[in-house]
Formats: C-alpha cells, sequence, structure tokens
C-alpha cells in the first residue's frame, strides 16, 4: 500500500510541475486520483469469494455476484497462463463452472499462501450437500 501511495504522490508531482497539462486537468486529476486511491483501499481488502449455506458470494471492488449451490456445475482449480512470467502471479486460480460452460474466478482462491486444494475440497463437500436433492450436475465440464 506504501509503495502505492508513493507512485501516487509522484504521479501527482509530475502533474503539477509540468507545464503541458492545462489547469483544470490538474484540479480535476489532483482530485480523481486520491479518490480512487481511498476506493481501492478500502474495497480491495474486502473482496474476496464467500461460501455459506445459500451459495457462493463473490465479492468484487465494484459488485457481488451471488451464485445459488444449484447453479454449480463444479469448482475446481486451473493453473493461471503466464504465471511463470511474474513473481507477483498465483500458479493455480480456483473457478466455479456454471451451466452451458460459463466460469466464475473465485477471487483468492489461489495458491499463494495456503492449500488451495483443501478449500476446494470444503467448497465441494458444502456444495454436494448443500445443492439440493434434485438437482444433479450436467455433462463434465470441458
Amino acid at each position: 500500500m506504501a509503495v502505492l501511495v508513493a507512485k501516487t504522490a509522484l504521479l501527482l508531482f509530475v502533474l503539477w510541475t509540468e507545464e503541458i497539462f492545462p489547469s483544470w486537468m490538474k484540479l480535476g486529476l489532483s482530485v480523481l486520483i486520491p479518490l480512487l486511491l481511498a476506493v481501492f483501499a478500502v474495497r480491495v481488502p474486502r473482496s474476496g469469494t464467500l461460501v455459506d449455506r445459500t451459495g457462493i458470494r463473490i465479492r468484487g471492488i465494484s459488485r457481488t455476484r451471488r451464485l445459488a449451490w444449484e447453479e454449480v456445475q463444479d469448482i475446481r482449480s486451473e493453473p493461471l497462463r503466464g504465471a511463470d512470467l511474474s513473481a507477483f502471479l498465483p500458479e493455480a486460480v480456483a473457478y466455479a463452472y456454471l451451466a452451458g460452460g460459463r466460469r466464475k474466478l473465485l477471487l483468492h482462491v489461489n495458491n499463494e499462501g495456503y492449500d488451495m486444494d483443501h478449500e476446494i475440497a470444503v467448497m465441494r463437500a458444502a456444495w454436494a450437500e448443500l445443492r439440493g436433492t434434485g438437482s444433479v450436475p450436467e455433462a463434465p465440464v470441458a
């Protein structure tokens, strides 16, 4: 977070010291950039995947997506393409597969810092128990 604040301060410094920007742009960006930084500082730590008796809630920065257990066809991890190019990316992430082959990324369910396979196993056990008796998964998701 400190790095983000320092980069924001540097950006605002360059904005105000260069003469190429009109004053209305300087003023507007000086208000907008710290406001966006504050929104990210509050919303990013609150984002994630929450599991309860009704289903899965995927809480992002701007919205929350709810998946009922009956909608979910599969929950599994997949390797993240391009993860070997950056030290900051997880090697694998988890997805919830829905009817029709659509998939939703389960935010913060990855192999960074904890046992992702255990987390997926717990979610799959809850899904198997709570999806309902009349709900059977469709054909396996490719």
